[in-house]
């Protein structure tokens, strides 16, 4: 291999890790940003929120509490200025519900028309315990939206664990 051409892939070597590290700080400011503003409650509602119920690895979030799933979406689009085209939904029913009931439940809960649903079933059962199935809410395109939120999740613990009182004193 000729040097100059030598020079250009070593320079051009971890450059992956560079950009995933850069990532990561604009996520660790965003999130640092949003829990010193005006909207400090709602982003600790969302780090709570996709901590107890969104996936670790994507940008999702799925539950059959219509409130929960309510409050998720709104702070996605009101505080992280997510678009509706970034948003994907997806309903997981049992065989034996109500498809135009569930449907019709979670469009009214989620604010969104019924071409943004995808509807899944799951194998063969015949009722489930939710009376209206499951949403997930995936934000598509979200590895910096997962970022800040994983951000905030860290930041939250941490103020959390590292502010807390003693639990007991003994004489």
């Amino acid at each position: 291999m000729r040097p100059e051409y030598k020079a250009i892939l070593e320079s051009k070597r971890g450059g992956g890790k560079i950009r995933t590290q850069r990532n990561w700080a604009k996520a660790n400011t965003a999130a640092e940003q949003l829990l010193k503003g005006g909207l400090r409650e709602k982003a600790i509602i969302l780090a709570v929120l996709h901590w107890c119920e969104g996936h670790k690895k994507t940008c999702e979030f799925i539950n059959s509490d219509g409130k929960m799933v309510e409050i998720y979406l709104t702070i996605l689009r009101k505080m992280l200025n997510i678009p509706e085209d970034r948003l994907k939904l997806t309903l997981r029913i049992f065989s034996g519900m109500n498809r135009k009931r569930c449907l019709g439940y979670w469009l009214s809960v989620t604010k969104t028309p019924v071409r943004k649903f995808k509807i899944r079933y799951n194998d063969g059962g015949t009722r489930g315990r939710t009376p209206y199935g499951m949403c997930r809410v995936t934000v598509r395109k979200g590895a910096d939206t997962l970022k800040t939120i994983l951000s905030l999740i860290n930041r939250v613990s941490d103020e959390i664990t590292c502010n807390k009182a003693p639990v007991a004193q003994l004489d």
